[in-house]
């Protein structure tokens, strides 16, 4: 990778002394990204001239450029460093706190009516709070610019950067959030950890696939697109209750695709009424514990009654879930862990179809339409609850 390096170069004040300067830079095979007069005085000219060198750059050209009669090499400039200092961004309040009324309408007092109201209605923080322009710019270093896996904290400045590019542009305020963890499925917790804090979430991770869509705990929806420069960025939308068809759409698509006939339903209630209106014809249930009426453990339960041992593939993403799942006496289950891709969702559904039945293995030539999904509340001849 290129990076910029900042010479300061001191010129006699006279026709051609700029020319021989820049002719040693380019006989030494380099691009001169930025060039400007700093000062003039009695007679000589100081430049800044900005270069693209990397390691491999000849330095030698520092004394060249020493050695002409016209020139002087200064040293070096501190610019990049010193827009960096102290940090590129910062927190600063939206209205001027001037007197001790506003001071006390903004915080304390004032400030409980406004989480009195957010609390009865939720959507009242779209208008009181910041919530609408915040959006978190996680990173755990290991695809950061052209760089590389360089960790979480040596990306910072480039989230900084990030931030300070939103801010201006388009005002909204982003946040830096560094992350120690690279397993996938841990960074997609602590994402949805804080989901709740902004709108939305620019990441840079190369642990997901270019073109991936994934969803995952009924909040975001990720769709992932490749940069060159900066391995993978996932840009993230929060999922409001109108995207479970949109879930639904990708569970029901996915399956549908290898030859599996599947009866969906919105939440289990429905999915427990489905099943006792088509039971003989129901093959497999596919549940998410997260859904609304009634969560996928009290719907198995329920459907266990109506027709013991169908086998049953179970969505969770937390411990408190799999402990859940350990104290109920359920026979062919399988247990998915969220998130997951695809082709983990069909090979669930296939061993849990050949632990009653002697299933066909799921075809492995076919290229996956989608790559993740979160199973909402689905039901499966596979039923999907």
């Amino acid at each position: 990778m290129k990076i910029p390096e900042i010479l300061i170069v001191e010129t006699v004040h006279q026709p051609g002394s700029l020319a021989k300067v820049l002719q040693v830079i380019a006989d030494a095979g380099l691009t001169i990204e930025h060039l400007t007069a700093l000062r003039r005085d009695q007679g000589r000219t100081s430049w800044e001239i900005t270069l693209e060198m990397d390691e491999a750059a000849d330095r030698s050209l520092y004394d060249r450029i020493g050695q002409l009669p016209t020139a002087r090499f200064l040293g070096k400039s501190d610019r990049v460093f010193n827009r960096h200092r102290g940090g590129k961004i910062r927190t600063v309040a939206s209205i001027p706190i001037n007197t001790l009324q506003v001071l006390r309408d903004i915080y304390t007092p004032g400030v409980a009516r406004v989480c009195l109201a957010i609390e009865e209605d939720p959507r009242a923080a779209h208008d009181f709070t910041s919530l609408d322009s915040t959006v978190a710019i996680v990173t755990n270093g290991t695809a950061v610019l052209g760089l590389g896996n360089i960790g979480a904290l040596a990306g910072l400045p480039v989230m900084e950067g990030k931030a300070a590019l939103f801010a201006d542009l388009v005002g909204i305020s982003g946040v830096p959030i560094l992350l120690k963890e690279t397993q996938p499925d841990r960074v997609v917790e602590a994402i949805v950890a804080i989901e709740m804090s902004q709108s939305g979430q620019s990441l840079g991770f190369p642990a997901f696939q270019s073109g991936q869509r994934v969803i995952f705990r009924g909040v975001f929806a990720l769709q992932v697109s490749d940069d060159p420069h900066e391995g993978c960025v996932l840009f993230t939308r929060p999922l409001r209750r109108p995207d479970e068809a949109v879930v639904l759409e990708l569970a029901r698509t996915t399956l549908e695709n290898y030859g599996y006939r599947v009866v969906t339903a919105t939440n289990g209630f429905q999915g427990v009424a489905r099943f006792e209106e088509q039971r003989n014809e129901i093959k497999l249930l596919l549940t998410d514990n997260d859904m609304p009426v009634m969560d996928g453990i009290s719907a198995i339960q329920t459907i266990q009654r109506l027709r013991r041992g169908i086998p049953i593939v179970m969505a969770s993403g937390t411990r408190r879930d799999e402990e859940r799942l350990k104290t109920i006496d359920v026979t062919n289950l399988v247990n998915l862990g969220k998130p997951y891709t695809a082709e983990e969702l069909l090979n669930a559904v296939s061993r849990a179809m050949r632990s009653s039945t002697r299933s066909p293995p799921i075809p492995t030539s076919k290229k996956l339409r989608c790559s993740a999904m979160r199973p909402s509340c689905p039901k499966a001849r596979i039923s999907r609850v």
